[in-house]
């Protein structure tokens, strides 16, 4: 490899990094003292969430080594609901702003013409559990995501996939839902 070769190789990876790291943002607050968080633990998959300044803050853990994801508001299925879904590898968090395009698929909502509405991303995968954590608006004024209002009750999926499943497209090992209400 050449000098410049080397050094181009250098330059990208760096700059890279620098973009990863500027759009990874850690928000674990384990320390409740500001308060707000609600929790729901459903068949091995927890999902804690609370809201802060028209902002919906989550921290989604399930058992597994592969993606994992969570639908808000959707119709029958997977339909129309606002679908946040990620995994980590080598220690990087990979998530993307999804919709359900049908009762049984979702599709990136940058591939419809909407936007990536995931603000703040961060993950990390041990002892066979991943967690993801991120924010996302309550109101993203994209057509693709559901309008989440404080105070109102929303059905909720939870879904995971294979161990080692890092990726956006592989079927589901694991669905269920619930119910959550969106904190004042």
């Amino acid at each position: 490899m050449s000098r410049f070769a080397a050094r181009l190789l250098l330059l990208t990876l760096s700059l890279a990094l620098l973009t990863l790291t500027a759009c990874t943002t850690t928000i674990v607050d384990d320390d409740d003292s500001h308060g707000g968080w609600q929790s729901e633990s459903v068949d091995g998959i927890t999902l804690r969430w609370r809201t802060e300044e028209g902002l919906l803050q989550v921290e989604l853990t399930a058992p597994t080594t592969g993606w994992l994801a969570v639908g808000f508001d959707p119709g029958t299925g997977m339909l129309r609901a606002n679908i946040i879904i990620g995994y980590v590898q080598a220690g990087i968090p990979w998530l993307r702003d999804d919709y359900g395009d049908a009762t049984d698929s979702h599709r990136a909502d940058v591939s419809a013409g909407g936007s990536n509405d995931i603000l703040s991303t961060n993950g990390i995968e041990e002892n066979g559990s991943t967690t993801l954590y991120f924010w996302i608006p309550l109101d993203s004024g994209d057509d693709r995501d559901r309008l989440l209002e404080a105070g109102e009750s929303y059905s909720v999926i939870l879904f995971y996939g294979d161990d080692d499943a890092d990726d956006f497209e592989s079927a589901p090992r694991f669905t269920t839902t619930t119910t959550i209400e969106i904190p004042e």
